[in-house]
């Protein structure tokens, strides 16, 4: 089995339906005149919410971070870029399936949400 045909048997088995949803129908995160939306207080202006990545996205960054040790030990898929360097991403391992992880190579990973409904309800 390949690198890509892995990524989406993981997508397919091991991601809460909550982020297929997104992938497939991600929801605006532009309101009014603000064009992107802070995740919390806590998170510095260069590190709001940019985007919600695509599969495809999902499968080039997967692909590209597939031998970064410090990354793939955490077991987690990027689904969302910030205006800086940290990933938003999900996890797909067994300690951490469905909790919203920040993930950032200063601080390695930190989890912001239990779920994508809590994470989802955080943005404001």
């Amino acid at each position: 089995m390949n690198e890509v045909q892995l990524l989406e048997a993981t997508i397919k088995t091991s991601i809460p339906d909550s982020l297929k949803a997104i992938i497939i129908d991600p929801p605006p995160i532009n309101i009014g005149k603000n064009r992107f939306l802070r995740i919390s207080d806590e998170f510095e202006q260069e590190n709001t919410l940019h985007q919600f990545l695509t599969v495809d996205e999902m499968q080039a960054g997967w692909l590209a971070l597939a031998d970064d040790a410090d990354f793939a030990g955490e077991q987690i898929l990027q689904f969302a870029e910030t205006l800086g360097s940290p990933m938003i991403c999900i996890g797909i391992g067994d300690h951490n399936k469905g909790q919203i992880i920040v993930f950032d190579y200063d601080l390695y990973a930190s989890k912001v949400a239990g779920s994508m409904e809590e994470f989802l309800a955080m943005l404001y």
